[in-house]
């Protein structure tokens, strides 16, 4: 057993994929943040506030679903 998000010997090409989706979704947010560190690319300067918003919320509302279908994946089935 490896380090949480490290490889393992075990691990499959399933296993890639998995960690190399969460490593950019890890990396886009880290852009998002040191960019935003600038005051002229906050959040408050943008001219469509709420499109960056409904946006953000599509995206979440499809990686909740994935979760979901991860967890659901893991549970046992009686």
């Amino acid at each position: 057993m490896s380090a949480p998000g490290g490889r393992t010997a075990a691990d499959t090409t399933a296993d890639d994929c998995a960690a190399d989706f969460l490593t950019d979704v890890e990396e886009s947010l880290d852009i998002l943040t040191d960019a935003c560190r600038a005051p002229a690319n906050a959040f408050t300067n943008a001219t469509r506030p709420r499109d960056h918003v409904a946006e953000l919320r599509r995206l979440l509302l499809r990686l909740h679903a994935l979760l979901l279908n991860w967890e659901a994946e893991t549970t046992p089935r009686r």
